[in-house]
């Protein structure tokens, strides 16, 4: 990072409540929400602002990844298990979803924080693509070529809205 530069490594705070909001979705208002069918979480950015329903928010867990990958974190939703952890993951099949995270370790879950101005991207640790969003409000895996110019389906703007 150069002087002048607008890009910085975000640390949302540990075991906080967050929703995000992709400006690109136009589905609902744009926030990531997990929808439960048939024991299947799928992730979208189609939630709204008036919910207070739990599947649009998402509670932090930080998985460090060494000394030169800080602010990395798993996602938590809340699942239909209260003594489960439901987690953000990227399948092996590169497919964005919310699992049960049955070993903390695993990188699939993990995604690194950056902050470009007043947005937000997430990294994924495993592949280093990047969380998108597009219109329809798919959540995908995108290349993003140049942080300092991102991907428009890239950014979010990460909204507090609780403590763990």
């Amino acid at each position: 990072m150069g002087c002048g530069s607008s890009l910085f490594l975000s640390s949302p705070s540990k075991d906080t409540t967050y929703r995000l909001w992709s400006p690109v979705s136009q589905e609902g208002d744009g926030i990531m929400k997990g929808h439960l069918t048939d024991n299947i979480f799928e992730v979208k950015c189609d939630g709204t602002f008036q919910e207070s329903d739990a599947n649009t928010k998402m509670t932090t867990e930080e998985k460090p990844q060494g000394p030169s990958n800080p602010h990395c974190f798993a996602l938590l939703f809340k699942g239909p298990e209260a003594d489960k952890k439901y987690a953000l993951k990227v399948n092996k099949d590169g497919i964005v979803t919310i699992e049960e995270m049955k070993r903390a370790d695993n990188k699939s879950y993990v995604f690194q924080f950056m902050g470009l101005g007043g947005f937000t991207m997430l990294k994924h640790f495993e592949s280093k693509l990047y969380l998108g969003c597009d219109r329809r409000g798919t959540v995908t895996l995108v290349k993003n070529a140049n942080r300092l110019y991102p991907n428009p389906q890239t950014v979010f703007i990460l909204n507090k809205v609780g403590s763990g």
